[in-house]
């Protein structure tokens, strides 16, 4: 077999391959996850604000709120992303939530506000509000859950 005929199955090979590659990582990628609805920095100066113009619409609508507070570098926050999160019944659960992100990585000013109003003690927190609008301190999650104590947390919440 001469080399150009060698490279050319090769080439052919490679190129036929090759659409698996880029899916297979894509899938891992797009894992399915809770959802969240709302992002926000707690460096915004008008953080306060918009929460209350969210907690105002989730009242309205009759859902209840769930908040989880995360940093870029906490690592108990990126596990509770990628096992939690990702729980079936973690992300039909949620379903029924307004859900709020809020980045706390850069800790401020804001960030003393959010902690006294919403009981936020450490990383990760998972705070939230009743379909009516009170701030549900005692239900509050602080630190890495599993997936099934999540789900059966957030099945408690009215």
């Amino acid at each position: 077999m001469s080399t150009q005929t060698l490279l050319a199955k090769f080439f052919l090979v490679t190129a036929m391959s090759a659409p698996v590659w880029p899916h297979a990582s894509a899938a891992e990628e797009s894992k399915l996850s809770v959802t969240w609805r709302f992002t926000f920095s707690s460096k915004d100066a008008r953080l306060a604000m918009k929460l209350d113009h969210v907690f105002a619409s989730a009242r309205a609508a009759d859902r209840p709120v769930m908040m989880d507070f995360y940093a870029e570098w906490c690592a108990a926050c990126r596990l509770l992303d990628r096992n939690a999160y990702t729980s079936p019944e973690v992300i039909l659960q949620a379903k029924r939530f307004v859900t709020v992100r809020i980045d706390v990585s850069n800790g401020d000013a804001t960030m003393g506000m959010l902690a006294k109003r919403f009981g936020v003690n450490g990383l990760p927190t998972l705070a939230f509000i009743s379909s009516r609008g009170t701030v549900l301190g005692s239900s509050s999650i602080v630190g890495l859950v599993d997936a099934s104590t999540l789900a059966r947390e957030l099945r408690k919440i009215p």
